[in-house]
């Protein structure tokens, strides 16, 4: 047999065929367009998937902020009174100023429009906090929380408005100058957003 395989004559254009069909059953090469258009879609998966992260997880609050959330829900109980009570805003603010606690220069936006409730103040770590409670015109109560900077942690440097959802709260923090101040209402943020400042 091994006779008779000898005695084929080879082809001449036998090695033109075999190369070719290498070239033809070569895996195709990826273009450096489609190489692209994947690492584009990777990174911008990886942002989308970043940014999703960030604003899925739970927002924590300062202590200072729980601990102004307990006192705020402990006057809507009425498990603690007022310091002061009074429909008008500046008479409270007078009486913060008059007791040594902080207080805020100026009412953010709407806020100088409602009657307030009253103020409370109590210590969180040592430091003075104020709490002042505004009737809204649904009814439902809004409250402005003051406490000095110095005092907070470094995230209130900027003064910019840190918008936070937790529980039923929704609260705004920002500073002004040497005081840190919280906005905080029992509903969502939007309904926040119209009285800052």
């Amino acid at each position: 047999m091994t006779e008779k395989v000898r005695g084929i004559d080879v082809p001449s254009d036998l090695r033109e065929n075999i190369l070719a069909g290498v070239k033809v059953s070569r895996p195709m090469r990826w273009s450096k367009r489609f190489k692209w258009a994947i690492a584009g879609a990777m990174i911008l998966g990886a942002t989308l998937g970043s940014l999703i992260w960030h604003n899925a997880r739970s927002a924590h609050l300062a202590g200072w902020q729980n601990a102004a959330l307990e006192v705020i829900s402990s006057l809507v109980r009425n498990e603690t009174s007022f310091d002061a009570q009074s429909g008008n805003p500046s008479e409270l603010l007078t009486w913060l100023r008059t007791n040594q606690a902080p207080a805020t220069k100026k009412l953010p936006n709407d806020l100088g429009k409602l009657s307030s409730v009253g103020c409370k103040t109590f210590s969180w770590n040592g430091t003075p906090v104020s709490v002042i409670c505004f009737m809204r015109k649904n009814g439902e109560l809004i409250h402005l929380v003051t406490i000095n900077a110095r005092a907070t942690v470094d995230r209130t440097r900027r003064q910019e408005t840190n918008l936070v959802q937790r529980g039923g709260w929704a609260t705004a923090t920002w500073r002004e100058g040497d005081r840190v101040y919280m906005l905080a209402l029992k509903g969502s943020r939007d309904q926040l957003r119209s009285y800052l400042l």
